[in-house]
């Protein structure tokens, strides 16, 4: 998961990285929250649910795209690479997931899903946003991003610890 030999400053940049991205993330999050609980409230005859939808869809969108950033970033670190290729996205997620063991196959799998829809929201404009598939993800989203957030701050902790480690060395 942590590279043997390492940067101590770019493992610190690092951290305080991931601490920053988490920290705006958990508003994301909120704002996440607040709108499943429209979603679930919210008469579906109103115009304005529809609104609701692509302001969940907003939502989902940026916490995957940060959750992927910060992935991104963990897997630069701890190979010296960006990711690449037409399928840079799915490599990212199996990287993380199976050569850093960050992640459970569980985590993975949502995540590969919320990836789906991101595609859809980049590329579909939100004329194809399906309200039922949005109401899913982010009831799934809310339920699955606490877990995705400790196994985030996992890692945190593990690397600073070696920080530390590496600090009482020298």
């Amino acid at each position: 998961m942590i590279p043997a030999s390492f940067d101590k400053k770019q493992a610190r940049e690092l951290v305080e990285d991931i601490e920053n991205d988490l920290f705006r993330l958990a508003h994301v999050y909120g704002d996440l929250e607040k709108s499943r609980k429209l979603l679930e409230e919210w008469d579906r005859a109103d115009d304005l649910y529809y609104k609701f939808v692509e302001a969940a869809s907003t939502e989902l969108h940026g916490l995957y795209t940060g959750t992927e950033k910060i992935f991104e970033r963990i897997i630069i670190f701890n190979t010296g690479q960006r990711p690449q290729g037409k399928d840079f996205h799915k490599l990212i997620l199996k990287t993380i997931q199976e050569e850093l063991k960050l992640t459970s196959h569980e985590t993975n799998e949502f995540l590969e899903d919320l990836s789906s829809l991101r595609h859809v929201f980049r590329h579909a404009y939100g004329i194809e946003l399906k309200p039922a598939e949005i109401i899913e993800a982010t009831s799934q989203t809310c339920l699955k991003w606490p877990v995705i957030r400790k196994e985030l701050e996992y890692f945190l902790t593990e690397l600073k610890k070696r920080i530390g480690d590496r600090d009482s060395q020298g």
